[in-house]
């Protein structure tokens, strides 16, 4: 049978054919689907229709919490009003943030080892009120005390290096790290081998190792 686009033939018996013989063929349309991802959304119904069928978006508008829907999109392109099946397709929901969306954020503070570059916990805090989509420029005031509890001194460390690139997210999930990098010291060792003679260095016996290190 004569193939037709979105459809499917159906099954010819068996015929003798002859001169006048006409035989009727039955097309059935192929059921496609549309699939809708929210992105986070609330859970739209896929539609399952026959080729050709029109599906009206407009009775297909998902909300989640903090954003403006902004329409289906196939691919890079944006559906507008309905969309013919002529094939499976799924359609993908794009959002606008709202306007003055505030969430906490969590602050952890890592403090370096002093035997390997691995980092122990120190403490955290919660920020409150924060604009959603902004980026963390600073950090919250680091409390010292914090070391001091564990028997170090604050001045044995770096400036605490704070990660970058880090925007506030609605979900609260948001955690920005900052680091507390020991300082490198130097122990250098002279002899004088003669009252007369000038100090000289041992360069075998210099070390350098991290602020808290055991060098003996």
């Amino acid at each position: 049978a004569r193939q037709v686009n979105g459809c499917e033939a159906g099954v010819i018996e068996n015929t003798l054919i002859s001169a006048n013989t006409v035989v009727e063929i039955e097309y059935t349309r192929i059921n496609y689907t549309v699939r809708f991802d929210s992105d986070g959304g609330n859970y739209i119904s896929a539609v399952e229709a026959p080729f050709e069928t029109v599906v009206d978006l407009s009775t297909k508008v998902p909300t989640k919490a903090g954003y403006d829907f902004a329409g289906w999109y196939n691919g890079d392109s944006k559906v507008e009003g309905s969309v013919s099946l002529t094939e499976n397709i799924t359609l993908t929901a794009h959002w606008t943030l709202k306007a003055n969306q505030k969430a906490d954020y969590q602050v952890i503070f890592w403090v370096e080892k002093a035997e390997s570059n691995e980092y122990d916990f120190l403490y955290s805090q919660t920020i409150h009120d924060a604009i959603v989509g902004s980026e963390i420029k600073n950090y919250p005031t680091f409390d010292s005390t914090k070391l001091s509890d564990i028997g170090l001194d604050e001045a044995g460390f770096e400036k605490p290096d704070m990660e970058s690139g880090k925007t506030v997210a609605l979900d609260g999930s948001t955690v920005l790290n900052v680091r507390l990098n020991r300082k490198i010291f130097t122990v250098t060792f002279y002899v004088k081998e003669s009252w007369y003679s000038n100090w000289k260095i041992q360069p075998k016996l210099t070390i350098t190792a991290k602020y808290g290190a055991d060098v003996s």
